[in-house]
């Protein structure tokens, strides 16, 4: 009987391990916590929604034009998180 207790004890808590991580992983995704979207929501959308930055398709070259123009407008961004941008939103977006 103690060997029954024991091996249910440890199926529930290896159900609700499982459970627990799924549930962070289905919260992670439904966040944006890719490092895109998260230098989106903390940089562009001080200025601008998100259906804006996403609106146009835009080539490599449009979006590193618009990014630099934003960050001469005052957008607190460093030179490594807008080449990661103009990767992101030019291969990812639309």
């Amino acid at each position: 009987m103690i060997h029954v207790k024991k091996t249910k004890a440890s199926f529930l808590l290896t159900v609700a391990a499982f459970l627990m991580f799924a549930f962070a992983a289905l919260f992670i995704a439904c966040t944006g916590s890719d490092r895109g979207t998260r230098i989106i929501n903390q940089k562009c959308t001080k200025c601008h929604s998100t259906q804006r930055i996403y609106a146009y398709k835009r080539t490599k070259a449009e979006w590193q034009d618009i990014i630099e123009r934003m960050k001469r407008h005052g957008a607190e961004i460093d030179k490594e998180e807008i080449a990661f941008l103009v990767e992101y939103l030019s291969a990812n977006k639309k």
